[in-house]
C-alpha cells in the first residue's frame, strides 16, 4: 500500500459528487465525471457521480502491470458497456470523465483529459480550449447584465453551448478534447510522466483553481479566491459559478504521496 500524506474529495454540493478518488496497492488515481448538461440519471444517479464509479471498478480491476494507453482503453470500455446504443444517444447526456492516475508498478502518472496534478511543485494540466472559451462569454454575458442592472444565470445564457460542445469530444477538430466518454477515443493522447523514489506527487481535479504542495495552502488558495470572486468571472473565471447553497463552484479532490 503507497502511504498517502493528506487526502480530501469534497463535494460542490450536498447529495452528489462527481469527484472519485481510487487508492489501491497499485494504483493511485482522481477522477472527475463531468458536470451532466442534460437530464438523464443513469440508475438513479446523475452521470458524473455514476461514470466515477465504473471508472473506480475499473481502475481497481486493472493488472498492476499495464501500460498507460492499454489502462485508457479498458476504462473507456467500461464506460462503452453501459449505453444501450451510444451513437443514438444525445451526447449533452453521454457519459464523461477525465482521470488522472499513478502506476505504482511502472512509477508513471498518466493523464487523460483535464484533472491536475503536481511532481516536485511543477503543475501540470490539460486545459480545455472550449473551456477557456466558453468561460469568457459566460463573464461576457454577465458583465453585460451588471451594467444593465440585471441579475442573470450565468451559466443558463452558455448552456446551449455546453450542450453542443460535447459533439467534438475525442475530435481532431481545433476545438475537439479527449474524455473518456465510452466512444471512439484517441487513447495513445494519453500523456506519461515518469517519477522516482522520493517524488512528491499530488493528484487531483480541477476544482482546485491552484494546485500547491499542501492540502491547507491549496485549501486557502480556493476560500480566498471564492471571496475576491464570488461570482466566478474573475481569477476564478470558469464555465461554472458557486451553486445555490454550495460550498464552491464544482467538486475537489485532493491527493498527496511520496513516491516509493
Amino acid at each position: 500500500m503507497i502511504e498517502i500524506k493528506e487526502q480530501k474529495c469534497c463535494a460542490k454540493e450536498e447529495n452528489t459528487c462527481g469527484d472519485k478518488p481510487v487508492i489501491s496497492d497499485h494504483f493511485i488515481a482522481v477522477i472527475d465525471g463531468a458536470t451532466p448538461k442534460g437530464k438523464k440519471l443513469w440508475n438513479g444517479q446523475k452521470g458524473d457521480a455514476y461514470v466515477a464509479g465504473i471508472i473506480a471498478e475499473a481502475i481497481e480491476g486493472l493488472d498492476k502491470d499495464i501500460s498507460a494507453k492499454e489502462a485508457i482503453e479498458i476504462i473507456n470500455q467500461k464506460v462503452r458497456e453501459q449505453y444501450d446504443d451510444f451513437d443514438s444517444l444525445d451526447p449533452a447526456e453521454r457519459l464523461q470523465a477525465s482521470i488522472v492516475i499513478y502506476s505504482a508498478a511502472r512509477k508513471e502518472v498518466w493523464s487523460f483529459g483535464d484533472c491536475k496534478f503536481l511532481i516536485n511543485d511543477k503543475e501540470y494540466q490539460d486545459v480545455k480550449k472550449g473551456d477557456i472559451l466558453l468561460a469568457e462569454l459566460r463573464a461576457f454575458v454577465m458583465e453585460c447584465a451588471e451594467v444593465n442592472h440585471q441579475q442573470i444565470d450565468g451559466r443558463e445564457q452558455i448552456l446551449p453551448f455546453l450542450k453542443i460542445y460535447p459533439f467534438l469530444a475525442n475530435t481532431d477538430k481545433s476545438f475537439g478534447y479527449d474524455v473518456i466518454n465510452g466512444g471512439v477515443i484517441h487513447a495513445d493522447h494519453v500523456k506519461v510522466y515518469p517519477v522516482q523514489s522520493g517524488d512528491c506527487v499530488v493528484l487531483a481535479s480541477d476544482g482546485y483553481p491552484k494546485l500547491l504542495n499542501t492540502l491547507d495552502k491549496s485549501e486557502t488558495y480556493l476560500e480566498k479566491a471564492l471571496q475576491e470572486d464570488p461570482q466566478c468571472t474573475g481569477i476564478l473565471r470558469g464555465t461554472k459559478g458557486i451553486v445555490k447553497q454550495g460550498s464552491s463552484f464544482d467538486d475537489r479532490t485532493y491527493i498527496r504521496f511520496t513516491v516509493d
